[in-house]
C-alpha cells in the first residue's frame, strides 16, 4: 500500500523517488476461507426470495454476472441493451467499464420487471435506496439464514468498536456449477 501511495506522490511531483520501490513485497500466506454457492444453495437461496421479484433479480445478477451486490443495485435500464444483448456499467470499485452478456434467464426476469420509460431509473429501486452496500449485504445474510445456509445473527454488541474488521463471509455469490 506504501508503494502505491507514494508511487502517486512522485507522479504528482511531491516526491523525487519512490523509497518503497526497493521493499520486497509481502504475499499473503493465508487461504480464503470463502468458496462458491453449489446450485442446490443457489435454488434455495432463489426458493426463498421466489416471491420477492426485486431480490431475485440481484441473485440472479450475481449469480450470472458475478459482479459486486453495490454495482448490481445501482443498475440502470439505461445499462441493458436488449437489441445487442450486453449489460454495460462502470464498477464502483475500479472504475472499470464493464459490458456483459447478457444470457436467457436475465432476459427474462429483466422483462418482467416494471420497467419505467426513464433509462436512469434504476433496475432494482428498493435495493438502490440502500446507499450503503453494507446494509444490502446485511439483508443478503438474512435471505442466506432464510435459505438456512447461514446461522440467524445474533444482534448483540460485540464491544469491538468499528476500528475491529469484520469476519470474512464463507461464501461468494457466483455458483460453481451451473446449468
Amino acid at each position: 500500500m506504501l508503494r502505491v501511495c507514494f508511487g502517486e506522490a512522485v507522479r504528482q511531483g511531491l516526491l523525487t523517488i519512490n523509497p518503497a520501490v526497493r521493499v520486497k513485497l509481502l504475499k499473503s500466506t493465508a487461504e480464503s476461507k470463502r468458496r462458491l454457492f453449489t446450485l442446490a444453495e443457489i435454488k434455495r437461496i432463489l426458493k426463498a426470495r421466489e416471491h420477492d421479484q426485486e431480490w431475485r433479480g440481484l441473485i440472479l445478477c450475481g449469480l450470472y454476472l458475478g459482479q459486486r451486490l453495490g454495482d448490481l443495485a445501482e443498475l440502470t435500464w439505461r445499462a441493458v441493451d436488449f437489441e445487442t444483448g450486453e449489460i454495460a456499467f462502470t464498477a464502483r470499485k475500479t472504475g472499470r467499464r464493464i459490458v456483459l452478456r447478457l444470457v436467457q434467464p436475465l432476459v427474462e426476469n429483466f422483462s418482467a420487471l416494471p420497467s419505467s420509460d426513464n433509462p436512469n431509473a434504476y433496475i432494482f429501486p428498493n435495493s438502490a435506496r440502500h446507499k450503503r452496500t453494507a446494509s444490502l449485504s446485511n439483508h443478503f445474510r438474512e435471505i442466506l439464514g432464510e435459505a438456512g445456509l447461514v446461522e440467524p445473527r445474533e444482534y448483540k454488541t460485540t464491544k469491538k468498536g468499528r476500528a475491529h474488521a469484520r469476519e470474512a463471509r464463507h461464501r461468494s455469490t457466483v455458483c460453481d456449477t451451473v446449468q
